[in-house]
């Protein structure tokens, strides 16, 4: 691996980056017009900046030679776990709202008793 190669890998990560970021600005901006709360358009610009980011490490990492195919498996499957745990109160609650509407089923006008 030769210095050239090296900083042309650095160049790819930090346009990538620049790229990302704008782009997350973008869509940042472009979403304030549906009046959304900032967590949420923190959270977009935030995921579309680290996907940004995750792929021109890959690319750089690709450009000077190494494999990252089990690269790629294993970071994906780590984020698809994150997901789960931080989903799971979200689902757990849908299906106990199902669960209470199917059983239980209540009318408007009706009471309900804790």
């Amino acid at each position: 691996m030769d210095l050239g190669r090296l900083i042309y890998a650095l160049l790819i990560i930090a346009a990538g980056s620049l790229i990302s970021k704008l782009v997350g600005l973008g869509i940042r901006k472009s979403m304030t017009k549906f009046n959304l709360r900032d967590i949420i358009l923190d959270f977009l610009e935030y995921f579309v900046v680290v996907v940004g980011v995750m792929f021109s490490i890959f690319s750089a990492l690709s450009y000077l030679g190494y494999r990252i195919e089990g690269l790629t498996i294993s970071v994906t499957a780590f984020i698809g776990i994150l997901m789960g745990f931080g989903l799971h109160d979200m689902l757990n609650n849908i299906a106990a709202g199902a669960w209470i509407s199917a059983v239980r089923p209540f009318e408007i006008g009706g009471y309900v008793n804790l």
